[in-house]
């Protein structure tokens, strides 16, 4: 289970809540929507959000699409240290874990990455970082 959601969960999310979209949407009867490793990585922190504190997701679609454009700039092996920070109703960013400022007025969600990229290499059978991965089709990312 790459995304950790199921079948209904990952098209509620990429298709009719539009929370998340799929790089290549599906097109008609018998095809597969596509998603991208960052796609992935955007649904494996919404459902993290979601199940461990309860976030009403409905609230990050703005901030989910702000997320995917740096993501976009980045390549996978890039993230291996890094944490996504959402600080109040600031724009969420990534830092790398030793620039994460504690000491903050504002209450803190720090996602790290390591446990879903990891989780997403399993997931495809891929060893190590790489600088490139390419698009899956739905089917085996439940």
């Amino acid at each position: 289970m790459i995304t950790g959601l199921s079948a209904d969960q990952l098209r509620e999310w990429s298709g009719r809540r539009g929370l998340i979209a799929p790089d290549v949407p599906a097109c008609g009867k018998g095809t597969q929507a596509r998603f991208s490793w960052q796609t992935l990585l955007l649904l494996r922190i919404a459902g993290a959000l979601k199940t461990e504190i309860h976030v009403e997701l409905e609230a990050y679609r703005d901030p989910f699409a702000v997320l995917r454009e740096q993501l976009a700039r980045l390549p996978f092996h890039a993230l291996w240290d890094v944490a996504l920070v959402i600080a109040g109703n600031a724009s969420p960013m990534l830092r790398a874990l030793g620039d994460i400022p504690l000491s903050s007025d504002e209450p803190l969600v720090i996602v790290g990455l390591r446990p879903h990229l990891d989780t997403i290499m399993r997931g495809f059978g891929i060893a190590e970082p790489v600088a490139q991965l390419p698009l899956f089709p739905a089917v085996g990312l439940r």
